[in-house]
């Protein structure tokens, strides 16, 4: 305990949603590193349910997260907001829908999704704003990985809904088009989470605070 307090734990361990992991882990490790050389950085990717899960049964120290005040508010939490971000639509660039520069609600519903396999927060945004049509949201396929996203779009008529930070390399792809909806438009909050006890622990506290002031690389722009 004494050793860990000084900040010798041999690594800290963070649970973090896929479009998170995807990007700020490279920077964030080369700047942890440089204070804590001797503590490994170990990185794993999970949906926000589990990743809050994991982290109330002692597995990982930190959970970065999209926010769900039902999980969050217990007072053994400490909880830092990150950044909000909008929910756009991913689909093949010959889409029906991507004539629309806002796809209209009422055409989304039509179709079916490919949704995260632990995305079950996004499932309950999602699937609120569907009830507001009569609608079910309709899950064709579960993946669990951005680039899996990408390419089983790309092949055909299937739609998926994700933040705008999932989408930073499909803007740039040819074979695909993304397109925000039309109001109301769905935001996500990205929150980091950890104990109260763990904050006090030099590492884990020097990581959030560098995760705090970095805002994810502000990779969500709203």
């Amino acid at each position: 305990k004494a050793l860990v307090m000084l900040g010798k734990q041999p690594e800290l361990c963070v649970a973090a949603i896929h479009s998170v992991c995807s990007h700020f882990y490279p920077v964030f490790w080369g700047q942890f590193a440089k204070r804590y050389p001797e503590v490994q950085l170990r990185i794993t990717a999970l949906g926000s349910d589990r990743s809050l899960k994991v982290l109330r049964d002692g597995l990982v120290d930190v959970a970065i997260v999209m926010n769900n005040p039902l999980l969050t508010t217990s007072a053994e939490m400490a909880v830092k907001a990150l950044y909000e971000e909008p929910i756009e639509v991913l689909m093949a660039a010959q889409h029906p829908l991507s004539r629309y520069t806002q796809v209209p609600w009422s055409e989304v519903v039509h179709y079916h999704q490919v949704t995260f396999k632990d995305g079950y927060g996004m499932q309950r945004l999602v699937q609120n704003q569907f009830q507001q049509y009569g609608a079910e949201l309709k899950s064709a396929l579960e993946l669990n990985t951005l680039d899996a996203f990408r390419g089983v779009v790309r092949q055909g008529d299937l739609i998926a809904l994700l933040p705008q930070s999932a989408l930073a390399e499909s803007y740039q792809d040819a074979t695909l088009a993304v397109r925000p909806t039309e109001a109301p438009c769905l935001m996500r909050q990205v929150i980091l989470v950890t104990t109260q006890d763990r904050l006090k622990i030099p590492p884990i506290q020097h990581f959030c605070e560098l995760v705090e002031q970095g805002k994810i690389l502000n990779l969500a722009v709203a």
